[in-house]
């Protein structure tokens, strides 16, 4: 969240009921022009502003109880109109996509910290297409 803060949106999708982010304005639920619902199966989809004073907000409800990797199923980061970063299926590898915006040092410390499992790097991925 911290790489691309500042005009950008994250979007989390999931069983998202007992999360409250009514005290961030500017939340919206369900899809954007830019993002879209990425788990077909998902009870809920918000989208929220991504910006220095929301971040802790934010993680103060994602991170409570472990919920990120219980209840979240899709989180998506829209900065100046690209998602830039998308984590889906309950951040199953193969799910876990970013744009030119996220360096790999930041998806190496995503892994080393278990907020996803794995990814695969941008050149692997070429040859796997």
């Amino acid at each position: 969240m911290r790489t691309l803060v500042g005009d950008a949106h994250i979007a989390l999708e999931g069983d998202l009921g007992d999360l409250d982010f009514s005290h961030i304005s500017g939340a919206i639920y369900g899809a954007t022009a830019t993002i879209h619902r990425e788990s077909p199966d998902s009870e809920t989809m918000i989208v929220l502003p991504l910006e220095h004073e929301t971040i802790e907000l934010i993680l103060d409800q994602v991170l409570a109880e472990g919920r990120v990797l219980k209840k979240i199923a899709a989180i998506q980061i829209e900065k100046s109109g690209d998602v830039e970063f998308m984590a889906g299926d309950y951040f199953h590898r193969e799910c876990v996509s970013v744009g030119p915006a996220v360096p790999e040092p930041f998806l190496q410390e995503l892994v080393r910290r278990g907020l996803i499992r794995g990814y695969m790097p941008g050149r692997q991925a070429q040859v796997s297409s």
